[in-house]
């Protein structure tokens, strides 16, 4: 038997629970939104430096497309166990966007060019036995990637 009352507040309970739940995938977009918004802003930037660079500024279509790549990568991350932090942000001599995280001895690099991205991934200064580069456009392999970076 149950108390009077009692079917109401579980009622009431229930509901409440479903506004918690629906509540937590919009505080996440706010996040998300701010991130990804601080990542566009600093590869957007790359475009003001043409004054302090003397290589190949990168073109409007690989600034456009590291911004693209950014948010998939955040869509990555944000599934994975481990946090989202911006990268360092440069440029190389040929025109690409360098992006570079590092987590202790770790570090992570992409290099992106027009519509393109190559990773590599340095544990050690050996060539050969402690570096590797791969597809960053592969979301298997970016997944793979930071879990490395952060393992």
């Amino acid at each position: 038997m149950t108390t009077p009352g009692a079917a109401d507040a579980r009622a009431t309970r229930s509901r409440e629970g479903a506004d918690d739940k629906a509540s937590a995938p919009a505080l996440h977009l706010i996040f998300a939104a701010a991130d990804l918004r601080q990542a566009a802003h600093a590869l957007e930037k790359v475009a003001t430096w043409t004054d302090l660079w003397d290589g190949i500024v990168p073109t409007t279509t690989t600034i456009n497309y590291a911004v693209i790549w950014m948010a998939r990568v955040y869509e990555i991350v944000m599934k994975s166990r481990f946090g989202w932090h911006m990268p360092h942000v440069s440029t190389s001599p040929d025109g690409e966007i360098v992006l570079e995280w590092h987590a202790g001895a770790r570090k992570a690099t992409v290099y992106l060019k027009d519509e393109h991205a190559l990773f590599i991934k340095v544990w050690g200064p050996n060539i050969d036995r402690e570096m590797e580069d791969g597809d960053a456009d592969d979301p298997h392999a970016l997944s793979v990637l930071w879990e490395w970076l952060h393992s």
